[in-house]
């Protein structure tokens, strides 16, 4: 298996959350669940609302941090979000997006969303692609107090061609 800096930091912070989560001092609050649950909807919601004429880059602005990382499927890395916003406004347009909260857990500081998603998109007018797949985020507390995805990992349900 061969693994990058991003896949490390990914790991190192995903065992950083779960083994803070079992000290009950440094839980994620109920209040820290709502701000990232309210966070995660202000970007998701208007997608989910209106896929056929997304702004990415408000989404991107509501959802992740400045250097925030993403490792889509069958994709090289992406950083930053000049970066984020060129990949997602090179995909093609939306038909249907739907993403569902599964689990919550962390600390003050860090925490982990698992999702699953459901994505229509249009290839050209006449054909549609389904993709159905889980996602983790990884969400940090920033120094002016707001969550923000730092790390966006996602896999595809759907079978590699």
């Amino acid at each position: 298996m061969n693994f990058n800096l991003n896949s490390v930091t990914a790991i190192s912070a995903i065992l950083l959350i779960v083994t803070s989560c079992s000290q009950k001092s440094n839980s994620l609050t109920e209040e820290d669940r709502t701000e990232i649950t309210q966070a995660h909807k202000a970007a998701t919601d208007p997608v989910e609302a209106d896929p056929g004429h997304v702004d990415w880059k408000a989404f991107i602005e509501r959802h992740y941090s400045k250097d925030a990382v993403l490792l889509p499927s069958n994709s090289p890395e992406i950083v930053g979000s000049d970066a984020i916003f060129a990949f997602m406004s090179g995909w093609p347009p939306v038909k249907k997006f739907k993403v569902e909260d599964v689990e919550m857990k962390g600390t003050k500081e860090l925490a982990y969303i698992k999702v699953s998603y459901n994505i229509i998109m249009m290839i050209n007018d006449t054909t549609e692609v389904t993709e159905t797949g889980r996602d983790i985020e990884l969400w940090k507390k920033y120094d002016d107090g707001k969550w923000r995805c730092f790390l966006d990992i996602w896999n595809s349900d759907m079978p590699s061609k």
